[in-house]
Parts: C-alpha cells; sequence; structure tokens
C-alpha cells in the first residue's frame, strides 16, 4: 500500500506530510479545551489516530514527522508553548526544550513513527489478522509514545515523583489514545486498502451513506458518556485514576454494544435483500420462479446498491417469467395445431384408403360383369 500511494510522498514538504500535520494540528487544538479531569493539561484527542494512521498508510518517516510536527502546531495554536527569551543570562537549550514541551512533540512523532515499522514488516490491512496484527503495534506505539511524553518531564525535572507522573498523566493519557486508536484506525486501514484512487463513484454510495450513519450512530452516545465522565468533576473520595479507568471501562462497554446492535442492524437489512436474491436465482435457474416473487423483488424499497440489484433483478426477472410462460403458452397452441392437422391429416388418408379401396372393389366388380356372356 505505502508503493501504492508512494507518489504522495515523494518530498520533505509533500502533501502527505503537510496534509498530516495540519490535520492532526488542528483535530488537536479542537480537542486541546477539554482535558480530562484530574490530568491537568492531558485531553481526550480522538486526533491522535492521524498519526498512527499515516504511519500505517504512508511508512514511518511520515508518521514520525505528522506527530511532531502536528502536535507542535496543535500545541501552539492552544497557546502551550512559550519561546525561549534571548536574554545573555538565560539557558536558550534548556527554554527551548521545556517551553516546547519537546519530549510531548517526541513522544507523539514516535506514535507514528512504530505503526510505519509495523508496516514494513507486516504490509496489508485488509485481512482480519492484518488488522489484528496492526492493532497490536497500536498498543506498542500508543504505549512508547506517551512513556516518552509522559516520562520525559521527570528527565527536565528530577524533583517529580515518577508515581505521580505514572497515575496523573501516563496512565489517563495511555488509555485515553489507546482507546480513540483502536476504535477508528483498524477502520481506517481497512478501508484504505479498499480505496480506488481512480474511482469516485463511491462519493455517491448509497451503501457507504447506510454504513456511515450506522457508524455515527454507534459512536455518538459513547462520545457523549465520554466527554459527560471526563469533563464533570467527580465529588468522591475515589482515587482519580481508578475513577477514570471505571468511567472508560464502562464507556466501552457501551460502545461494544451498540457497535454489536448497529453492526447487527445493518447486517440484516443488507443480508435480507441478498437471501433473497440468490435464492430468486437459484429458483430462475431451475426454471421455477413465479412471476410474484419477481414483482417483490421488483419493489424492493432503498437508495443503496442492494435495493438498486434487486429491483434490476426483479424486472429483468419479471420479463423472463412472463416471456416464458408466453413461449409455454405459443408451444402448447402449436403442439394443439399439430395434433388437430395431423387428426385431420390421418382421417383424410383413411378416407382415401377407404375410397380406392370401394373403387377397386367396383372396379373388380365391372370388369367380372363384361365377362359374362350375352343372354
Amino acid at each position: 500500500m505505502n508503493d501504492r500511494f508512494g507518489r504522495w510522498a515523494s518530498g520533505w514538504f509533500s502533501n502527505t506530510y503537510v496534509l498530516g500535520s495540519v490535520l492532526y494540528g488542528i483535530l488537536g487544538w479542537l480537542s486541546n479545551s477539554f482535558p480530562i479531569t484530574g490530568t491537568g493539561t492531558v485531553s481526550i484527542r480522538p486526533g491522535v489516530c492521524v498519526p498512527i494512521f499515516f504511519g500505517y498508510a504512508f511508512g514511518p518517516s511520515v508518521g514520525f514527522v505528522v506527530g511532531l510536527a502536528g502536535n507542535t502546531f496543535g500545541d501552539l495554536l492552544s497557546g502551550y508553548i512559550t519561546l525561549p527569551s534571548l536574554d545573555p543570562g538565560s539557558d536558550f537549550v534548556t527554554e527551548l526544550v521545556s517551553g516546547t514541551n519537546l519530549h510531548w512533540q517526541i513522544g507523539n512523532g514516535v506514535m507514528g513513527l512504530i505503526p510505519g515499522l509495523v508496516a514494513r514488516v507486516w504490509p496489508g490491512f485488509s485481512t482480519p489478522s492484518s488488522l489484528l496484527r496492526a492493532s497490536f503495534g497500536t498498543v506498542i506505539a500508543v504505549g512508547a509514545g506517551m512513556a516518552i511524553a509522559s516520562f520525559g518531564s521527570y528527565l527536565l525535572d528530577p524533583s517529580l515523583d515518577p508515581n505521580v507522573i505514572l497515575q496523573e498523566t501516563f496512565y489517563p493519557v495511555f488509555i485515553s489514545n489507546l482507546f480513540n486508536s483502536l476504535c477508528i484506525v483498524p477502520l481506517l486501514l481497512y478501508n484504505f486498502a479498499r480505496i480506488n484512487g481512480a474511482s469516485r463513484e463511491w462519493m455517491s454510495s448509497g451503501l457507504l451513506r447506510k454504513i456511515l450513519f450506522s457508524i455515527f450512530l454507534s459512536a455518538i452516545i459513547p462520545i457523549v458518556l465520554l466527554s459527560f465522565f471526563l469533563f464533570t468533576k467527580s465529588s468522591s473520595s475515589v482515587d482519580s485514576s481508578f475513577d477514570v479507568s471505571v468511567k472508560l471501562i464502562f464507556t466501552i462497554a457501551v460502545t461494544l454494544v451498540l457497535a454489536f446492535m448497529n453492526g447487527a442492524a445493518i447486517a440484516v437489512s443488507l443480508s435480507g435483500p441478498l437471501i433473497s436474491l440468490t435464492r430468486a436465482a437459484q429458483a430462475m435457474q431451475s426454471e421455477s420462479l413465479e412471476i410474484g416473487s419477481a414483482l417483490k423483488l421488483r419493489s424492493t424499497p432503498g437508495d443503496d446498491e442492494v435495493s438498486l440489484l434487486s429491483r434490476l433483478f426483479g424486472q429483468m426477472a419479471v420479463e423472463v417469467v412472463a416471456r416464458e410462460q408466453n413461449l409455454r403458452q405459443q408451444v402448447a397452441q402449436l403442439r394443439s395445431e399439430v395434433s388437430s392437422s395431423a387428426t385431420a391429416r390421418g382421417a383424410s388418408e383413411m378416407l382415401d384408403n377407404n375410397f380406392f379401396q370401394s373403387l377397386r372393389e367396383r372396379k373388380a366388380q365391372g370388369d367380372g360383369a363384361t365377362d359374362l356372356p350375352a343372354g
């Protein structure tokens, strides 16, 4: 897949680098205003899937640049970055590293780098096993990237407590980023593997609209729940990390249940017409399709491709069944006419035979009369 879209990443300032960085920066800026309770500046970031996806799709260098540059751009828009002073007595390098949160930028870059390396080892994302490998690589990428981002602050300030960093920074951001990426990245990769860049027919697909609507229904309630749980401060004395874990687990469970229900609903809506279509095709093959079944297919409701296919097949089946019925009637009529003709011809032959037999008998009698002696 990297070779297929390799022309998009042919230079340092190619469309892929710029597009991914800008997209990640804007999504990061939008989500930075919704921090997770009790974690300071750690936010829920569905946009975290951008560097991971770009790493898988376009290679490790693209993923790293998109993660690093995109997160830097988002922090700059959010006001999290301060430029170092130019005073002679200031430590320019230290202020630059701390003011730009360099450990967070590098951590986001690593989060895009590792998927690109995984894709080099296991390319392709069109099968369940390949998506499972990509999910495993995503866990490693998020864990490694967020470990660098979280514990990098300890390297800058050794007075910080590593346990506090683990509980209040790494654990919440790791769970949140992992939840978002595992929900979104496999879906992006699966569909990306099937996109035909030379065709735009999919943009007007009714089936695509149905699937997207199902995905939206599966996601909207968990997003609302997640926002409500994590943006509202808890008044209980429960440990904040435990409280976040319980809320995330509950939200994940609700997400899975809703995704299963909506997936089952859309599967039924798609498999029903397909089953009817398959049975009609089998009946047509065995010449046992009834006109009522064909008419029912012709009136299949819906504006997606499966419904359209059912209506077209139904119209074709109605014409075929009507033509076969007409043909059967013509054959039956022809047989009747042939039978009547054969009966008439047989009767005529029989009459002819009787007539000539009578003539022969009369002739024989006439010949005998002429041979009698005259009286």
